[in-house]
C-alpha cells in the first residue's frame, strides 16, 4: 500500500511540474498559434484567388475554342449544302438534256 501512495505521489509532482511549465509558455504558445492562423488564412486565400484565376483562364480558352468550333461547323455546313445544291442542279440539267434527245 506504501508504494502506491509513493507512486501517486510521484506520478502528482510530475503532472504539477509540466503544469507550471506549460503556464510559463502559455502565451509563447498562444502567440504562435495565432501566427499559424493568420499564415494559414493567407495562404488558403492566395491558393483560393489563383485557383479562381487559372479556372478562369481555362473557361476563357474553352470558350474561345468552342466558338471557333462552331465556326468552322457553320462554314462546313454551308460547304455541303453548296455541294448538295450543286448535284442537284447538275442532275436537273443531265435530267433534262435526256428528255431533249428522247423528245
Amino acid at each position: 500500500m506504501g508504494y502506491i501512495i509513493i507512486i501517486l505521489l510521484i506520478i502528482n509532482m510530475i503532472l504539477t511540474i509540466i503544469s507550471i511549465t506549460k503556464h510559463a509558455n502559455e502565451s509563447n504558445i498562444t502567440e504562435r498559434l495565432g501566427r499559424l492562423e493568420v499564415n494559414t488564412i493567407k495562404e488558403l486565400n492566395d491558393f483560393k484567388d489563383k485557383l479562381t484565376k487559372s479556372m478562369n483562364e481555362d473557361y476563357v480558352k474553352l470558350t474561345d475554342k468552342l466558338e471557333e468550333r462552331a465556326e468552322e461547323t457553320k462554314e462546313m455546313l454551308a460547304k455541303a449544302q453548296q455541294m448538295e445544291q450543286d448535284i442537284i442542279n447538275k442532275a436537273n440539267a443531265s435530267s433534262s438534256d435526256d428528255l431533249r434527245y428522247i423528245g
